[in-house]
């Protein structure tokens, strides 16, 4: 989360091995059709649509489009709190995405086992060093867990940040790797409040697990990420988070 991150790091840390396995309750639901998409995040006109299939093309991640939904408040309300909102579960395509990221070299489990690859100082001093670029518009870290059989067992825990161009001769040597995810389809969920380990966050009602079965989606089990697009560590720590479930 940043190097405002670390002042909270160990707090985080008691919270994270209390209750990572309590939040990642993440399981199937049923299918739905694109046609059911909402109009207000995103709006159908922010994507064009493929005339012989009749579904959206897929999208690249722009954090100035989610910024500018949370500011300007074109969201649906799923439920808020005295400082926090979690917004309705929408759908996105997006098109293949390349990240620079730590990685496990091994599935691990929740809990403590993630907090090696959570401190990314290493990695933007790498990136740095290497004039290595986040992309243009592009969250500020990215958590992915690859579930290796079902979601909440053991995965290939990865951390980093979305990169367009890196010179590869500079990673065998490193604890860095290029991940590539092919297209993808999510469930999308809005967090905008608190961290879990704050005062009066509301992490713990997202509930994305519900919220994703009621609107019909149906979880492959296959990943869940975490996008930090906006940290409010100075302010009313209004973090803007978006939790994404890939979904058939």
């Amino acid at each position: 989360m940043g190097n405002f991150f670390k002042p909270w790091f160990s707090n985080f840390c008691l919270w994270l091995y209390a209750g990572l396995n309590l939040l990642l309750g993440l399981t199937g639901c049923r299918k739905q059709f694109i046609t059911d998409y909402p109009n207000s995040f995103p709006s159908l006109n922010d994507y064009t649509t493929d005339r012989e299939t009749h579904y959206p093309l897929r999208i690249t991640m722009k954090t100035s489009h989610v910024l500018s939904i949370v500011d300007q408040k074109k969201y649906q309300v799923a439920e808020t709190g005295e400082e926090y909102i979690i917004t309705v579960p929408v759908v996105k395509y997006y098109q293949p995405t390349q990240f620079l990221v730590k990685s496990s070299p091994e599935p691990i489990q929740l809990g403590t086992e993630m907090l090696p690859y959570m401190e990314l100082d290493d990695l933007r001093f790498f990136m740095k060093k290497y004039q290595i670029v986040r992309g243009f518009d592009t969250p500020e870290e990215i958590y992915l867990y690859n579930w290796v059989d079902e979601a909440q067992k053991a995965m290939i825990f990865q951390t980093g940040v979305v990169v367009n161009q890196v010179n590869t001769n500079t990673l065998p040597s490193t604890k860095f790797k290029l991940v590539h995810l092919p297209a993808l389809k999510v469930c999308s969920i809005l967090y905008i409040g608190p961290f879990p380990y704050q005062k009066n966050s509301g992490w713990q009602k997202i509930n994305w697990e519900r919220r994703a079965a009621e609107a019909g989606y149906k979880y492959t089990e296959v990943l869940y990420r975490e996008l930090y697009h906006r940290y409010d560590f100075g302010g009313r720590n209004q973090h803007v988070t978006e939790i994404e479930i890939s979904i058939d």
